[in-house]
């Protein structure tokens, strides 16, 4: 099973941007890369000011593999 690397931001209101990092990758290489980022990017879960992204606050930040689907 191939996985794809997204970057999540959960932003106000309840709502939610993907963005890929990188695509056709291992489970271990995707989890281990996954848990790499996460480490990078947790100082922005704690930042006494708020960010935007498009337009919206920046709740959470997150890193997440998710499967592609197979199609036979």
């Amino acid at each position: 099973m191939l996985y794809n690397l997204i970057l999540v931001v959960f932003v106000s209101g309840g709502g939610s941007y993907k963005v890929p990092l990188s695509n056709d990758m291992s489970s271990d290489s995707c989890y281990d890369t996954r848990d790499y980022v996460r480490g990078g990017i947790n100082y922005l879960n704690n930042l006494d000011e708020p960010v935007f992204y498009e337009g919206k606050e920046v709740e959470f930040v997150d890193s997440e593999c998710v499967a592609q689907k197979v199609i036979y």
